[in-house]
């Protein structure tokens, strides 16, 4: 409980910076994490549509890191 209250602050303060939108991008790793570790526990693996949903998240995550990026350089 210790950590996940250490990790909620964490996530809380880095979203006050200056670029919340890079966060929010690598805030989507975690769909990585799950992967992993709900096949070493439990031996799960995720079928097409779990994996399509995932690619469309990420995805609208990348398109927004790059849309911030192309506004800076207008």
């Amino acid at each position: 409980a210790v950590l996940i209250l250490g990790v909620a602050i964490g996530v809380a303060k880095a979203y006050q910076s200056p670029q919340p939108e890079v966060i929010a991008t690598f805030d989507y790793c975690y769909m990585i994490f799950a992967i992993f570790w709900g096949y070493v526990f439990f031996r799960e693996v995720p079928d097409l549509w779990t994996l399509v949903g995932m690619s469309l998240i990420a995805a609208g995550g990348l398109a927004v890191l790059a849309a911030d990026a192309a506004a800076r350089r207008a």
